[in-house]
């Protein structure tokens, strides 16, 4: 008969198959084990074994490849939402965090369904005499003679096996499903750790000086003592059906390794909340939940193998067992596949697998030295240190920030819609003692409209080899924090538009990076940037602002303005205490015949989604609380509303006023259809000190009641007075490039490019301006970070060293007189951009497209005679028979300077 061997993929690990056996492969990627399956388990002991193993035959391979073959048409998988909690797509969704309609939700897959749930209700340990006299079970005067002491994998070394050799016999009745998921998980953990499970009878089993030696049966419940017990043999038991699956073999196998379960823990109280209560079997007393003496080498993994679900052993399964405390990493505990990043790195630790490498690599960003005296990187890392990403052509890279420095990271062809196809990985450093802050200015990515991403950006701050959550839908000001469990100094992220490429992409994101110290962690700074300091912090405050956490308007000539496409924090705020929240929409709401179809200014607006779950009479209030007005003066109040529905359901939309002096007092109110258009207010503030205003949405009785609000302007001055003139003032880092503004901009470079090295300023997220209050002309002044998306394919790191700006907060004045005619020979404020280089690659400079083409001076005549002719010259721009009419693709100079002079006085 002839034979061939071939290659499958499973559970991230790849296997040579022997074609001559019945094995196969169902559609969905996953293996048949109901199948004979022949795993070359013989392979490394016909090899010459350097440093006593070789294994060739199984490759821990990256989550790209575990995937492969979901990409392209993950969107259609999603969309049918028949998720098997133990295929590969559900662990895909299983991290995912969509935000829409002001609310946040995840995928509904119900993992208590899955083989790893079902393991873990079945889980116990066996336990020697003398560990039940440690915990209390039984007393001194026990019969049990069995000699062990209590176990613990760290602390207790002398239970370990022997060179890391376990001997192992199958029973005889074991099932062929038994038997093959029993190889599979041998030979994982055979290449991923020194550790070599042997048959009992091979010479690497004999070479050991004991008897131990470990037995796989088919016995009640899945079972194993921890750690080498002296004992002769020590079973693992695998009750079939219901524990066979990889994750529970690997899951005993580790225990019998000498792991106690990760909520056994010393520490584990830092990370989880256990409820005793609602644990049968014991409550806190259970051995599975039992707090142990651990020695903690490595950090709390809520993704550990070891990690039950958190309803594991419940009472009420409706309600948990444990909880995390950081509930954006909840989603990992009971899902582990197999052996984990930590687990492995554990293992190799504890077992000194390394000891015989001579020159054992520095491996960096949470990779280890591994058995084969290399780097095994954290997923989404390559290079023999780490020190590289792996990523898509033209995305990612590794940005490295300079103390208190921060850089811009955005999808590609933001605010366009992104490529599909993509995976990006960005790592971002910064010096060891520094945190990393990643702030999501802007996010627009796809979803299916309700609780499942087609695309996601994830968001790797706790572990560099735990997966973080993976973020999609809109949003806005939301920060993420790196942890000190490992590098705080380092932060993954990754964005994923390859799997679901068969939907289409949105706008993307825009992220600013920030170099932080500790006191500066859950960003105290409202709107300007953070310090450290000997005792706490201090906050360098943008233009405008003041206050110990700069949330104070300190020029009382500023008016703010929120459109709500801008990127950063708006001066309106939801507020913890109503029934639901605003939401950031574009387009027409989800609603048919209610709500708007387009935003009022821009692309995007806020408004009240009146669905269910909502009730009549519920509230979702805006607030602009997080900005203190310490000075009582006249402001005005603009701002545009839509309340289009059914005239029987629609509810009510109201603005009111309040300050330390009176109490909440009502502005304005709308009640009822107003028709499907926007309609625009002006509201005079009267003079108040600690000035606080707030929109207030109310449901009506149905889903015909959406409220939307946008283009909202608090002035500095009575309604009346006539509205002064902008001009915007762009201050340019020395070594990062701008965006272009799309706002006409004054050139005062000469004023302000050579600012030291410390500055206060960063994008201001609400347009503040500054109304002179002799002269009025109103200014705007930005700091925009920029760069293109960032990577190479290469081993290099794309660096960029953030600058931080100046010390103290100035305020620049603007020139007096600004004049541009466009004269021959006369300067002008007004000029084309140019492309600024951001970064060189080995591919060459990556550039900023600024804009398409340039204005040109044109010139026009006006006959006064025969002979006698005068020039005046205007600016235009030619166009172009096949210039794309996008908004994007123009000229960026003011408009109202064609045809004349403009004049600021």
């Amino acid at each position: 008969m002839v034979t061939s061997s071939v290659f499958i993929l499973f559970c991230g690990v790849l296997f040579l198959i022997d074609s001559s056996s019945s094995e196969k492969v169902v559609g969905n990627g996953r293996l048949n084990l109901r199948g004979p399956l022949k795993v070359h388990s013989k392979l490394w002991h016909n090899k010459k074994i350097e440093n006593g193993r070789i294994r060739r035959h199984v490759i821990h391979i990256s989550k790209k490849e575990r995937y492969k073959n979901l990409i392209g048409h993950g969107g259609s998988v999603i969309d049918k939402k028949a998720y098997d909690p133990d295929s590969v797509i559900a662990d895909i969704l299983a991290g995912m965090f969509v935000k829409r309609n002001g609310i946040e939700r995840t995928p509904h897959i119900d993992f208590q369904h899955s083989k790893r749930f079902r393991g873990q209700q079945l889980d116990t340990h066996k336990l020697t005499h003398k560990q039940k006299v440690k915990f209390g079970i039984e007393s001194e005067k026990s019969k049990d003679i069995r000699k062990r002491k209590k176990r613990n994998f760290v602390k207790d070394d002398s239970q370990l096996w022997t060179n890391g050799i376990v001997p192992y016999t199958m029973d005889a009745n074991l099932s062929n499903d038994t038997r093959d998921v029993l190889q599979h998980s041998i030979e994982i953990m055979n290449n991923l750790t020194c550790v070599r499970f042997v048959p009992d009878d091979s010479a690497l089993a004999r070479s050991v000086q004991h008897q131990n030696k470990v037995r796989f049966l088919n016995g009640v419940g899945c079972w194993s003592y921890v750690g080498m017990i002296n004992y002769g043999t020590q079973g693992i038991s695998l009750q079939d059906p219901g524990c066979i699956s990889i994750g529970t073999a690997i899951h005993e196998m580790d225990h019998a390794l000498g792991m106690w379960h990760e909520q056994n823990r010393g520490d584990r109280d830092t990370y989880i909340e256990v409820y005793g209560d609602n644990i049968r079997d014991g409550g806190l007393n259970n051995i599975n939940y039992k707090l142990m003496d651990t020695r903690d080498t490595y950090p709390y993994d809520i993704s550990s193998v070891l990690q039950y679900s958190f309803r594991a052993f419940a009472v009420d399964r409706s309600q948990p067992t444990m909880r995390s405390k950081d509930p954006r990493l909840a989603f990992l505990a009971g899902k582990a596949t197999g052996l984990m990043f930590y687990d492995a790195k554990e293992i190799t630790y504890v077992y000194n697998c390394t000891q015989n490498c001579a020159n054992p690599p520095n491996c960096q960003n949470g990779g280890y030295v591994d058995q084969y005296c290399r780097c095994r990187c954290p997923p989404g890392l390559t290079g023999t240190l780490c020190t590289s990403v792996v990523s898509s052509p033209g995305c990612g890279g590794v940005l490295s920030l300079s103390p208190d420095g921060e850089a811009t990271i955005t999808s590609s062809n933001y605010p366009q819609n992104y490529n599909l196809g993509e995976e990006c990985v960005w790592l971002v450093k910064a010096q060891s003692d520094k945190h990393i802050q990643m702030t999501i200015d802007f996010m627009d990515v796809s979803d299916n409209g309700y609780d499942t991403c087609y695309h996601w950006l994830e968001v790797r701050y706790n572990l560099m080899g735990q997966d973080g959550p993976e973020l999609c839908g809109l949003r806005k000001a939301e920060n993420y924090f790196t942890t000190p469990d490992e590098m705080k100094n380092a932060m993954i992220l990754k964005f994923n538009s390859i799997i679901s490429s068969d939907r289409p992409s949105s706008a993307g994101f825009h992220l600013t990076v920030r170099s932080i110290g500790t006191s500066c962690v859950d960003h105290p700074c409202k709107f300007g940037k953070c310090f450290v300091t000997s005792t706490s912090y201090r906050c360098q405050c943008q233009p405008g602002y003041g206050g110990t956490n700069c949330d104070e308007i300190v020029d009382n000539n500023m008016y703010l303005y929120a459109n709500f496409d801008g990127t950063g924090i708006s001066f309106l705020q939801n507020i913890p205490t109503d029934n639901f929240d605003w939401t950031l929409n574009s387009g027409g709401t989800p609603s048919t015949s209610t709500g708007p179809s387009s935003a009022h200014s821009g692309k995007y607006y806020m408004y009240i989604e009146t669905s269910q779950p909502r009730s009549q009479g519920d509230k979702a209030i805006l607030s602009s609380s997080i900005v203190k007005f310490p000075t009582a003066q006249e402001r005005c109040l603009r701002f545009a509303y839509h309340m289009y529905g059914s005239d029987s359901m629609m509810g009510s939309l109201a603005v009111y006023f309040h300050s330390s002096s009176i109490s909440k007092t009502l502005a304005f109110t709308k009640t009822g259809n107003q028709g499907n258009q926007w309609n625009q207010v002006e509201v005079n503030v009267p003079v108040l000190q600690n000035l606080q205003v707030s929109f207030e949405g109310v449901a009506g009785s149905g889903y015909l009641s959406d409220i939307a609000i946008d283009s909202v302007e608090l002035r500095s001055h009575n309604c009346s007075s006539p509205r002064p003139p902008t001009i915007t003032y762009t201050i340019e880092p020395t070594e990062i490039g701008t965006t272009a503004s799309d706002n006409p901009t004054v050139d005062v470079t000469a004023e302000v490019t050579n600012l030291p090295s410390t500055s206060p300023q960063t994008s201001l997220p609400d347009k503040a301006f500054n109304a002179s209050t002799t002269e009025p002309v109103t200014t705007l002044i930005t700091n925009r970070y920029a760069s293109s998306p960032m990577g190479s394919t290469t081993a290099s790191d794309v660096s960029i060293n953030s600058t931080a700006l100046p010390s103290t907060t100035t305020q620049v004045s603007p020139p007096n007189k600004v004049t541009c005619g466009f004269e021959s020979g006369q300067a002008c404020f007004l000029r084309n951009l140019v492309k600024e280089t951001i970064i060189q690659t080995e591919q060459g400079p990556m550039n900023l497209q600024s804009d398409d083409f340039d204005w040109i001076t044109g010139q026009t005549f006006k006959v006064k005679s025969k002979t006698e002719t005068s020039t005046d010259l205007s600016h235009t721009f030619e166009s172009r028979p096949s210039m794309d009419p996008s908004p994007w693709k123009r000229p960026h100079v003011n408009c109202e300077t064609l045809a004349y002079s403009y004049t600021v006085p």
